[in-house]
């Protein structure tokens, strides 16, 4: 058996619009440290920090930890808001591409629900052209 690993980060994150604040503790040598970064997501997604501030030491996680609880409620209470978890690593599922009413058949193609089926007069407007007629003379030669 393996022993849980000792916990060597505490985070708190708040958002307003395009930029954050994160509260921090990790565990160093001789205790914890404790700072704020104030930092900008452009549209890039890259984050730049503005700025480092707030620095602090605690001997112990309790303490540090109570350190990022009550700098988090203040920045709440000036309008900072929670950052909305996003779990699995950042993992964002697409929209369904079916449903029960139209499930895939074998070989890849979606069965149109049957209330989205179209007309017989409308279904000939939609039918892709017939491919064009290659020109005969079978495959080209490569260098011999």
């Amino acid at each position: 058996m393996t022993e849980k690993s000792e916990q060597k980060t505490y985070i708190k994150t708040l958002t307003a619009g395009d930029e954050r604040l994160q509260f921090l503790a990790i565990k160093k040598k001789s205790g914890w440290s404790f700072f704020v970064l104030h930092q900008r997501v452009g549209a890039d997604k890259k984050v730049k920090t503005l700025s480092r501030g707030a620095a602090a030491h605690y001997e112990d996680l309790a303490s540090a930890s109570k350190a990022v609880d009550d700098g988090a409620a203040l920045a709440q209470a000036d309008g900072w808001a929670k950052s909305a978890r996003v779990g699995g690593g950042g993992f964002k599922s697409k929209a369904d591409a079916f449903s029960l009413s139209a499930l895939p058949k074998p070989g890849g193609t979606v069965v149109a629900a049957p209330a989205e089926t179209p007309a017989p007069a409308e279904a000939s407007a939609t039918e892709t052209p017939a491919p064009t007629p290659q020109p005969e003379g079978g495959k080209k030669k490569g260098k011999k």
